[in-house]
């Protein structure tokens, strides 16, 4: 076997040559140097993870083709958290089912045919190493050999060539290994994961990158932009040095570097298609393995482990498995462990939506949903269960188009059940599919119908306190309701919002910045009433109560209904939010979730009242945005896609980005920015134009701007700079809005108005009030 072939492959593979063929084509630039620069592998470590990704490939198939239980002790014994959901399902989708029909297999002999594969590729571990290489760098030509590459990756035939060396191979599992070219993808794949996060390898890419040798054509429209980039800031260079030899006289350089300039400009306007054509080569060569990829992408998760462990743990895979009938046990048998491996409880919980899937256990859902419908018999006492199960399956997968029939499934359980306990489970589990697609009158129908039947279960509050009147609103960290509050002297309403995932602590730990904002929020929050848990013994289902402001618009609403905020009354609520996040900031207590949702805006007579909502509740109850970050480029439910839309107002630091503090005060600042360029603009905060504030003043948007800097350094020191800022804005700035107002219909203004409004603004700062847009 010719080691320089699979160095040529494998290293095709982990380079993307025919990108670097493509694009080293025309940008006319030496690729071959860089890689004997960067990529300093000898051909003992070539070999050295050759032979790594040879065992982790046998042992991957081997527990894709094990039986659930198999699989989940392989598993177990690793003790890989991240190894678990869809682990090498699809061995058993796309090769052995389909290599069985190839060979005539009968479905009654697929169990021997398992168990002889595995017994097979326990067998080869046994072997001494397949390959080897010498301690040597990689030669010019062997370089050249990856980036000359042509054609496709397939190894599989020298990896079983190899193989026969050593030992007497079983034809079947030969043929077997040989299907789709599984054995060679496997290898190829291990191969790559193992060096792409090499320091050279990393390095390697980016030279390439820097000198337009490379560019990752998965996302075409990234790569142009980031080729562009490249290529134009050398231009811009070239331009520059074209200059000064003109300025200096220097007419024998600027005739060397007008080619240069010609071809840069050339290469800039054919990057499109270039890029296309190196798309397409690379999609050529590699097809088969990025196919391969797509579908194991988990199997990367085994590098966590020494390949000697990962051996270990494949000696426990022995090939028993049980065919699935068609009958109601079987199926409940599946879909319990479904509800295993997605971590399903039987109360449907607000995260479940966002639970991990792949496109093959959608599949797999999905037909183990055809083979319910198919039940001759669904009067077996067992089928309401099973369809409780199959409706909390289904609604896991967050795809809107399985919501109805989630929903379908559930009010079938709950039409059907028998028990009151089964029928409460069912209407609870309803209220939460409900809510989903915004069905608010018939959520809370569901919920009322669960509360009443089983209340120390599914009350969410003090039901018998504050009786539900109806659903206000549903977001990432729980429930809103309107209330009544049967203990106070008049008929009173009030806001109630109850969490999904309540933190783990004692009344005074988990409401402790609750606490400290009712005693400094004053004007700046509505008055919270009431706090505590449904399960005060177990410390769960936290609830907290505040006043109900009667005709209070959320931002968004009010977006919909008045439109946009006028510039001055924009700087008047965003000096009204600022106050507010500046005292509670004092007392080390962050917002975290501000949003023009979580701002409630009620003219009134003496002018505009603002209150910030959900202020101090960060610490009661985790949020789901992270769930939804890790959704948002799939399909999500009308809950889901309104929780992914509050990720625009989240700063970097509150998205996962590690490299910046944790939360904190600055991160207000940055969703304060966001949310009032919403308010003024009625559009999408993600990139600040300023072409859609040309009637504010120049200072406002450069202090949304300064809000909004990625790093939370580069933001204001404090919310207390944000409002002395804001003040001078709006106190000495006025004079200069006269064009505005001019131009909006109102009189311009004269020195005596000039000085009477801003006596009027000092005054509204006395009240927490914003005078009305009339008496400007």
């Amino acid at each position: 076997m010719s080691l320089t072939t699979l160095i040529q492959n494998g290293l095709c593979a982990l380079l993307d040559g025919p990108v670097i063929e493509s694009l080293a084509q025309y940008t006319g630039k030496k690729a071959v140097s860089i890689l004997q620069t960067h990529l300093t592998f000898s051909a003992f470590e070539i070999a050295e993870t050759y032979q790594k990704s040879h065992n982790y490939a046998i042992a991957a198939i081997a527990a894709g083709l094990a039986s659930p239980d198999e699989k989940r002790t392989f598993i177990q014994k690793l003790r890989h958290a991240k190894v678990k959901r869809e682990f090498a399902d699809q061995v058993d989708e796309h090769y052995l089912r389909s290599f069985a029909d190839q060979h005539g297999v009968q479905s009654d002999a697929l169990p021997a045919l398992r168990q002889q594969l595995i017994e097979n590729l326990n067998k080869l571990t046994e072997l001494p190493p397949l390959f080897v290489g010498e301690q040597r760098p990689l030669t010019e030509s062997e370089l050249a050999a990856v980036i000359d590459h042509k054609g496709t990756l397939a190894i599989t035939d020298l990896v079983l060539a190899q193989l026969r060396r050593v030992t007497t191979l079983d034809d079947t599992l030969a043929a077997f290994l040989r299907h789709q070219d599984l054995l060679g993808n496997a290898v190829l794949h291990f191969f790559v994961e193992q060096l792409r996060k090499e320091p050279r390898a990393e390095a390697t890419f980016a030279a390439l990158q820097r000198e337009g040798l490379w560019a990752d054509v998965r996302d075409l429209k990234a790569a142009q932009h980031n080729l562009t980039g490249l290529l134009e800031q050398q231009l811009a260079a070239l331009k520059a040095t074209a200059v000064q030899a003109t300025e200096n006289g220097n007419f024998a350089e600027l005739q060397q570097l007008t080619p240069q300039l010609q071809q840069l400009q050339t290469t800039l306007v054919e990057l499109p298609q270039h890029l296309q054509a190196a798309q397409v080569a690379w999609q050529t060569s590699q097809q088969s393995l990025l196919e391969f990829a797509q579908r194991f992408n988990s199997w990367a998760l085994l590098l966590d482990d020494k390949v000697e462990q990962v051996l270990n743990a494949m000696a426990t895979l022995h090939g028993t498995v049980i065919d699935i009938d068609k009958n109601v046990k079987q199926l409940l048998t599946e879909f319990r462990q479904f509800k295993q491996r997605f971590e399903l409880d039987n109360q449907i919980k607000a995260s479940d939506e966002f639970t991990h899937h792949t496109g093959t256990s959608r599949k797999l859902i999905q037909a183990a949903i055809a083979k319910l419908k198919g039940l001759p018999h669904p009067e077996h006492p067992d089928y309401q269960q099973l369809l409780m199960m199959a409706g909390t399956v289904l609604f896991s997968t967050g795809h809107p188009d399985n919501l109805a029939e989630a929903e379908q499934l559930l009010v079938q359980a709950r039409d059907g059940a028998e028990h009151a306990a089964d029928k409460a489970l069912a209407c609870f589990n309803l209220f939460q599919v409900r809510l989903r697609r915004n069905a608010s009158e018939e959520a809370l129908a569901d919920l009322q119908t669960a509360i009443k039947l089983d209340t120390p279960q599914y009350a969410l509050h003090d039901v018998d306190k504050y009786p539900i009147k109806r659903i206000l609103g549903a977001g990432g960290m729980g429930c809103v309701f309107l209330c009544q509050d049967v203990d106070a002297l008049s008929e009173t309403s009030v806001v109630v919002k109850c969490f999904w995932e309540g933190r783990k602590g004692s009344r005074q730990q988990v409401f402790r910045e609750a606490i400290i904002m009712r005693d400094v929020g004053g004007a700046y929050i509505p008055k919270p009433l009431q706090w505590g848990f449904v399960d005060a013994a177990r410390q769960t289902r936290p609830f907290f109560v505040t006043e109900y402001i009667d005709g209070a618009l959320d931002g968004e609403q009010w977006l919909v209904e008045q439109g946009k905020l006028d510039v001055p009354t924009a700087i008047a609520v965003g000096l009204q939010v600022a106050k507010g996040l500046q005292v509670a900031h004092h007392k080390g207590v962050y917002h975290l979730d501000l949003k023009p949702a979580n701002l409630l805006f009620k003219q009134t007579a003496a002018g505009l009242i603002v209150k910030i909502i959900d202020f101090g509740l960060a610490r009661v109850a985790t949020s789901l945005k992270q769930e939804a970050l890790s959704r948002r480029s799939g399909s999500l439910t009308q809950f889901g896609q309104a929780i992914a839309g509050t990720l625009l107002y989240a700063p970097p630091e509150q998205l996962g980005e590690t490299k910046y503090d944790k939360p904190g005060a600055k991160s207000d600042l940055f969703s304060l920015a966001a949310t009032l360029y919403r308010l003024m603009t009625n559009e999408s905060p993600l990139n600040l134009n300023p072409r859609r504030l040309t009637d504010a003043p120049p200072a406002l948007f450069d202090l949304l701007c300064h809000c909004k800097e990625e790093n939370p350094a580069n933001r204001p020191d404090s919310a207390q700079q944000v409002v002395e800022r804001l003040e001078e804005i709006e106190y000495n700035g006025y004079a200069e809005y006269n064009g505005y107002l001019e131009y909006n219909g109102y009189a311009k203004k004269t020195d005596v108005d000039i000085a009477k409004r801003q006596a009027e603004l000092k005054q509204s700062r006395q009240t927490d009030t914003i005078p009305k847009r009339d008496s400007i």
